[in-house]
């Protein structure tokens, strides 16, 4: 179990992020990248009625119903805003039916002693004041859990409550959890639309399957995919600078996602007034912000490469630009799911940049390569097969 603990400003919320699944050896999802992708959300979006200091839990992988109780307990105590983020999976135990959260010691015969009872969640947000609370669920439940109903995952009346429980499914494998995914992007664009008014979209973009339980709606529409093909006409990016009113990066930002606001307005102002050296500038400064704060494989380094892609063929670069398009598609197919616009949209401008590259220069067959690679797991065979050709034959034109 790990616990990471950060404080920010006066006076004082708490957001607790749990990260739990039993240790087996066909691991079906990952609940760590669940946490860390939350994690990356600005907290002025997950807590946004806490004006002061927030206190940020992580725990990861306990082996103990205690440990994680006391964990609990201490978020619940809390005066200030609170936000609990779970992600693992339920299942029931044998003799009372009861829900539990599976931990690192949980097998199929040791659920009542070793998994967290549910029930101890929805005890220790009772006296939590109403208006104060939040919880979000992304969770799996074992085949044990049969037909699940929400009345399953019982909490306080007072409790703001958002998610998914998915039925098991072995024919395929999470990441990052669906719903985490898209929750996390949407929550990390900039915008003023709370984790409440985001779960719909989120529903939307995250597919759920039949089965699946939502906690604050109902399952939406399964929205149908959106066809990638080769092109010669990029897809613009950049936000309209007369829509988002620009700022220098490091004029009085109130928090992280002013401070991407500020990168992002200030690009779109450079790129429309034909600065593309000052563009490249703040690009290569925001990618700097975002890797020291989120890393280099995160979701906000996906809005980064576009940006940086954009700039590239803007400047004609379109080698460049191929690459980083490329890029950018790769880092989407880690967050988005297949048919979400920030990928397709990706994908589109990279098969476009690609296509005008001249496969003499020893590069362009990589990158054609790559892109097979990327389109693959993104679950697009028909462009493969237009790359492919060119790639066989490099005066093909398609």
């Amino acid at each position: 179990m790990s616990v990471v603990t950060a404080a920010y400003r006066e006076s004082r919320g708490h957001i607790l992020l749990l990260a739990t699944a039993a240790n087996e050896r066909h691991q079906r999802f990952d609940p760590e990248l669940g946490v860390a992708a939350m994690a990356s959300v600005p907290i002025a979006r997950l807590l946004p009625d806490c004006p002061g200091p927030v206190d940020v839990t992580q725990v990861v992988n306990p082996g103990e119903p205690q440990s994680v109780l006391a964990r609990v307990h201490a978020a619940a105590i809390t005066e200030g805003p609170l936000l609990i983020y779970i992600c693992g999976q339920i299942a029931r135990e044998r003799k009372h039916r009861q829900i539990h959260l599976r931990l690192a010691k949980t097998t199929e015969g040791n659920t009542r002693t070793t998994a967290l009872p549910w029930q101890w969640i929805d005890l220790e947000l009772a006296g939590r004041r109403p208006g104060t609370t939040r919880v979000v669920v992304d969770l799996l439940g074992h085949a044990s859990c049969g037909n699940l109903h929400p009345n399953d995952l019982q909490l306080p009346a007072h409790v703001d409550r958002w998610g998914t429980v998915a039925r098991p499914d072995r024919r395929s494998a999470w990441t990052v959890p669906a719903y985490t995914k898209a929750l996390t992007r949407l929550a990390s664009a900039p915008g003023t639309e709370t984790l409440g008014q985001l779960h719909t979209r989120a529903l939307a973009e995250s597919g759920p399957g039949p089965g699946t339980v939502v906690f604050g709606g109902t399952l939406p529409a399964a929205a149908p995919d959106v066809p990638a093909t080769p092109g010669r006409q990029l897809d613009r990016l950049l936000p309209d600078p007369a829509v988002v009113s620009p700022r220098l990066p490091g004029s009085r930002a109130s928090g992280p996602a002013t401070v991407v606001d500020d990168y992002r307005s200030a690009l779109a102002q450079a790129m429309r007034d034909g600065r593309r050296t000052e563009a490249s500038r703040l690009a290569s400064l925001w990618e700097h912000q975002i890797i020291r704060s989120h890393g280099s494989h995160s979701m906000p380094m996906g809005d980064v490469l576009e940006a940086q892609a954009s700039i590239a063929m803007e400047s004609g670069d379109v080698a460049r630009a191929a690459q980083l398009w490329i890029s950018t598609a790769r880092n989407r197919t880690t967050w988005c799911r297949p048919s979400a616009e920030p990928l397709q949209l990706a994908l589109r401008n990279a098969q476009a940049s690609w296509f005008q590259l001249d496969l003499s220069w020893p590069q362009g067959r990589q990158l054609g390569a790559d892109l097979v690679d990327v389109l693959r797991k993104a679950g697009q065979p028909g462009p493969i097969v237009a790359v492919e050709r060119r790639l066989n034959n490099p005066q093909t034109v398609s």
